[in-house]
């Protein structure tokens, strides 16, 4: 799908029709701000760059921390983004620190997550809520800039306001751990359901905590690396199994009596 033309420092996000009426903030904001800018495949750059303005249905965030996707190192380092200059940059959370035209219910300080993918809002899939199949999407930090900076612009409707005591570097992982959410709720993971993920990187490793959460047990997560095994071991409550060790099949047969597992 062809990307759009960059968009200009001043309006690092391409507005999008929005729902909310008129409400402006004024507040005291740099005029440059540093960040992370791909210039081509492999030549990432830290620079000092105009701070965007929020446009016309837009919020102003001061990042308060961004994660590094595993997406991200190929587009990087190797396969680059839609257009350069770009930042890259769409796992994050931060604080609003300015709201645009005809933008209503956020204010300066709300701490948000963002969703990345910037819908039309105009397609058939769109209408259906399907929003991973908008005919013509824009994406927080492939398509327009994203979050490798002090601040991005982006579209009020992407915003998730975050409930007090979630803290902003675990709220930048919204995006990730909404995949692996959507992935077990797309299979139909139910209470007591035996569950086996292979793969212990980020996405398995959430897959296994909303697993147990949702009621699975017992969950197995395998790995054939040793340090993702060491990592899954501290964060999930799952039986971690070394793939490079053991026979996880036979394993896992073992540890259920032989009935295998549901999912």
């Amino acid at each position: 799908m062809p990307g759009r033309p960059m968009p200009s420092w001043a309006a690092s996000s391409v507005p999008k029709p929005s729902p909310f009426g008129a409400v402006e903030a004024a507040m005291p904001l740099p005029s440059e701000m540093t960040a992370a800018v791909l210039h081509a495949p492999g030549d990432l750059r830290v620079e000092r760059v105009p701070v965007p303005e929020p446009a016309e249905g837009q919020v102003l965030i001061r990042v308060g921390a961004c994660g590094v996707c595993g997406s991200d190192v190929p587009r990087v380092m190797t396969k680059g983004t839609y257009s350069f200059p770009l930042i890259p940059g769409h796992e994050f959370a931060g604080t609003i620190a300015a709201v645009g035209p005809r933008v209503r219910g956020w204010r300066e300080g709300d701490r948000v997550a963002v969703f990345p993918l910037i819908p039309c809002n105009r397609c058939e899939p769109c209408a259906m809520r399907w929003y991973e199949m908008c005919e013509s999407y824009d994406y927080l930090g492939s398509r327009c800039n994203g979050a490798f900076a002090e601040y991005v612009a982006a579209p009020a409707w992407n915003l998730l306001k975050l409930p007090k005591g979630v803290s902003l570097e675990c709220a930048a992982m919204t995006e990730p751990a909404a995949v692996a959410r959507h992935g077990l709720e797309r299979v139909g993971v139910v209470p007591e359901d035996t569950v086996a993920i292979f793969g212990a990187g980020p996405i398995g490793i959430m897959l296994a905590q909303w697993a147990a959460a949702m009621g699975a047990s017992p969950v197995f997560l395998t790995d054939v690396r040793t340090d993702k095994i060491d990592a899954a071991r501290r964060a999930t409550t799952a039986t971690c199994l070394d793939a490079i060790q053991a026979d996880v099949i036979a394993e896992i047969r073992r540890l259920t009596e032989g009935a295998g597992v549901d999912l």
